[in-house]
């Protein structure tokens, strides 16, 4: 799974580095919607660093301080970000519902 996750966060770090960048062209409202998002994608690339490395205050994954739970909050607020099929690099979003303990639905 660690493989995975490594993955995912070369995708997120990409997809935040590149797709979230342009906003050439847009309106207020959509430039505060790709800044919310570019906020959930940097969250989500420092949570699944913690997942990834087992940076964590307690041992409890359900605590609200631990990356998993921090990473499914992300999700439950705005998981359909992770799932754009039109990002240059398309995320692995399966596999952060995986470690949010969250069911995979397209």
């Amino acid at each position: 799974m660690k493989d995975k996750a490594e993955k995912t966060l070369e995708q997120l770090i990409k997809c935040y580095e590149n797709d979230l960048q342009i906003i050439d062209g847009l309106n207020e409202e959509q430039k505060e919607e790709i800044k919310r998002d570019r906020e959930d994608m940097l969250q989500m690339i420092i949570k699944l660093t913690s997942w990834i490395h087992d940076i964590r205050y307690c041992s409890n994954k359900e605590c609200k301080c631990s990356p998993e739970s921090n990473i499914r909050i992300i999700l439950e607020r705005n998981g359909e970000l992770f799932k754009n099929p039109y990002y240059l690099f398309p995320v692995q979003w399966k596999t952060l519902f995986e470690i949010a303990g969250l069911e995979v639905v397209k």
